[in-house]
């Protein structure tokens, strides 16, 4: 328990990392997720939050915590556009249909599937 403790004291105390990116690690530790999923200092802290409220809902945040290309490895979905993925999957929604667009696009798009869902239509 005490070398846990003292890692997720290692992260917190990371340069690399900006208060709010600090802050969004911490209430991912306080709420038992594992916060190795998104303490990259790559992400911004809306990034990070994205992914951590998609894991503290219980969702397969991998679509949208990864990067978006493998060839780009430090790219990654803005966080608007993660939020539109996580409220997507969290409705059940194909998220895949969506995946490549702007954020507001997405809204769209995601709100459409939602009312063909809501009417048993998909």
């Amino acid at each position: 328990m005490k070398e846990k403790i003292q890692k997720n004291i290692m992260i917190l105390r990371d340069h690399k990392y900006d208060d709010l990116q600090v802050r969004q690690i911490r209430i991912g530790l306080e709420a038992g997720i594992d916060v190795n999923i998104y303490a990259n200092h790559c992400l911004d802290w809306g990034q990070m939050q994205e992914i951590r409220i998609g894991l503290e809902t219980g969702l397969d945040v991998s679509i949208y915590a990864t990067a978006k290309n493998p060839e780009y490895p430090n790219i990654y979905y803005h966080a608007e556009q993660m939020k539109q993925i996580r409220l997507g999957l969290a409705a059940k929604l194909d998220v895949n249909s969506y995946l490549d667009m702007s954020s507001k696009k997405m809204v769209e798009i995601r709100t459409y599937l939602n009312y063909l869902s809501a009417n048993d239509e998909i």
